[in-house]
């Protein structure tokens, strides 16, 4: 692959953290509905409710991706995202490749018609 099919995203910063609802705790991690626990071996706790995990309370901007809890910036244009690396898209790759043959496939391009036809026709004659 060539340094233009590929480049590494550099700069990675950690997201933030939202803030739970008003009505919820933070228990450093989640954002919990009340808990309350009664004494005993184990205790008996009810209450306790996972209203938002920690992994979504961690949020990036618009303009990155967030990555094993790290914010990459977004890849460029025509680029896709392979974990914190982007690799040229398959798009664009095909696109690149297309009009580099052009000639080529208007050349040929009444031959894949007519023979796609003649398949069609051939498979609902042949029903």
């Amino acid at each position: 692959m060539s340094n233009q099919d590929y480049y590494v995203r550099s700069k990675s910063r950690i997201p933030f953290k939202l803030k739970c609802d008003s009505n919820l705790i933070d228990d450093g991690y989640n954002c919990v509905d009340n808990l309350t626990c009664k004494r005993g071996n184990p205790p008996i706790c009810t209450g306790k409710v996972i209203i938002k995990k920690y992994d979504d309370r961690l949020v990036c901007d618009e303009n990155e991706d967030k990555i094993d809890n790290l914010c990459y910036k977004k890849c460029n244009s025509g680029y896709t995202t392979e974990g914190t690396n982007c690799r040229k898209g398959f798009d664009s790759i095909l696109n690149e490749k297309i009009s580099n043959n052009k000639p080529m496939l208007e050349k040929y391009n009444w031959y894949i018609v007519a023979f796609l036809f003649l398949f069609f026709l051939y498979v609902f004659l042949k029903k």
